[in-house]
């Protein structure tokens, strides 16, 4: 970086032309060291305040937004009735495959936001002007049916503290599909 060359002859004639790079080695390890332990102190100051029940700005589900004015998470317009919609297929009967393929052909799609995103339309040439989007597969819809997250859970905290984000169905809906969800588990063709 810096134009120093080091060879024998060098390192003969001045034997502390080296110094420069192992100072510069050290104090790269030093910053290292302090943003590791900046980044360690954030987490686990959003933690504590997730335990005490105050929602944290992390990598929300599609189906919540952070809002910055409010400083408090929200449900999407658009991915939470599709969620719902998960939930009550379940409650119909049906499985996670089968739920997956009547979204899709439904083309229900979870349009993507957050800090990489933010529903920015595509740039690709395939798909120019649509929003970012996920499909629903079998193992999204089986994840998403049984994250706690889906009653508003602080599911970052050890255990999971009720009521830390807004709910997109009921307690009671959720406990009723996760007990359909144990029984399906056990079924064999």
């Amino acid at each position: 970086d810096n134009g120093n060359e080091i060879d024998a002859e060098r390192f003969r004639r001045d034997p502390g032309c080296f110094l420069p790079a192992i100072l510069r080695n050290h104090l790269g390890h030093d910053e290292d060291n302090k943003k590791a332990g900046r980044a360690r102190d954030s987490w686990e100051a959003r933690i504590a305040a997730m335990a005490k029940g105050t929602p944290a700005n992390l990598h929300l589900p599609a189906w919540l937004y952070w809002d910055y004015e409010a400083k408090q998470p929200k449900l999407d317009d658009h991915n939470a009735p599709i969620v719902r919609k998960m939930f009550a297929l379940v409650l119909e009967g049906l499985g996670c495959q089968t739920i997956a393929r009547k979204l899709h052909e439904a083309g229900e799609r979870l349009i993507i936001t957050g800090k990489r995103k933010n529903g920015t339309p595509r740039s690709r040439k395939s798909r120019p002007g649509e929003p970012y989007t996920l499909t629903l597969s079998q193992p999204y819809v089986w994840r998403t049916l049984q994250n706690k997250l889906c009653i508003g859970y602080g599911v970052y905290t050890e255990p999971p503290k009720p009521g830390v984000y807004p709910a997109v169905v009921t307690e009671e809906v959720f406990f009723a599909v996760q007990k359909l969800l144990e029984h399906n588990q056990y079924q064999t063709v």
